[in-house]
């Protein structure tokens, strides 16, 4: 009878560059304690001190919503704020890399960019909140107004081309809101952004009708100094409505003309993005692509 062989149990010997990168890790933790965070699936970790004094562009991870945390020299803006249950994160997110924040941008009133505003105003000074002028029927909308009358912000309805500036981090609003459009998304407030010598566009959730009537403006105005494409210009672009086919048209592409691009979606979400046709046009435009549901929280930072 023909006996069965016993499995010899495998033993991994730890090497020398195993032990290496562990005791950096280790001393790197003494130094920083809790500031440490291992992001973009372990290919980089990004510290307070590293930011410090330098710009840098924080996609928070929030999940299936949109958190964009801007700093420079102790100037923060910070555009959207994730869900109602991605409140806290984003509030102690937020609150490891800014003391204050000067301009506070709620895109447009969908619990996936504004549900954890509240969470923010509750733990975080908000100098200025520009947002669009519309009220919706929701809790999170109702908790956000409390708390912005409680603590008595300044509130900005903002106008086309209106600009705001930290001294550090320049924000330009590019003309873009529906404003009888029933679809919330294209209430959206796009924004330019410049921080050091780098440029983003941010456009939450604006779809393909709000993206055209920039095209249109921006096009067929000229000669105005307000309709000057070249403002349209960035380095890098957070992707439209997290990566869906109803935004990011190549006709928008084309005037914003930005290499990287940043896309804030979460891990196996019931909408499928980002979409594969999106993906598949950002690649035949050649960017580089970031996305939050593979690397969590991504840091980019802006050369001074």
């Amino acid at each position: 009878m023909a006996t069965a062989k016993r499995k010899k149990k495998s033993s991994k010997k730890i090497t020398w560059k195993e032990i290496i990168i562990a005791l950096i890790v280790f001393i790197l933790g003494i130094l920083f304690g809790d500031e440490v965070k291992e992001q973009n699936g372990g290919g980089a970790i990004f510290t307070g001190g590293l930011t410090d004094g330098k710009p840098a562009i924080h996609f928070v991870d929030v999940g299936q919503a949109d958190c964009t945390l801007i700093t420079y020299n102790g100037d923060a803006v910070l555009i959207d704020a994730g869900t109602v249950s991605a409140g806290d994160t984003a509030a102690e997110y937020v609150k490891g890399y800014a003391d204050m924040i000067d301009y506070f941008v709620i895109t447009h009133p969908h619990e996936d960019h504004m549900g954890g505003a509240a969470d923010i105003l509750d733990n975080i000074e908000v100098a200025n909140i520009i947002m669009p002028d519309k009220e919706v029927d929701t809790r999170f909308y109702e908790n956000t107004m409390q708390r912005i009358e409680e603590k008595n912000i300044n509130v900005i309805y903002p106008e086309a081309h209106a600009v705001y500036d930290t001294g550090n981090i320049k924000i330009t609003i590019i003309d873009s809101a529906i404003p009888d459009d029933d679809n919330l998304n294209n209430l959206s407030i796009v924004t330019r952004i410049d921080v050091g010598s780098t440029s983003i566009m941010l456009s939450g959730d604006a779809e393909v009708e709000a993206e055209m009537q920039i095209v249109e403006n921006y096009t067929s105005i000229l000669g105005s100094s307000l309709y000057d494409p070249s403002i349209l210009d960035c380095d890098l672009f957070k992707a439209g409505h997290h990566g869906s086919v109803t935004s990011n048209t190549s006709e928008f592409l084309d005037l914003i003309t930005p290499s990287t691009v940043v896309i804030s979606c979460g891990k196996d979400n019931s909408y499928g993005h980002p979409h594969q046709e999106t993906l598949e046009l950002f690649e035949q435009y050649g960017y580089e692509v970031h996305r939050t549901d593979l690397s969590g929280t991504i840091v980019l930072s802006g050369e001074p």
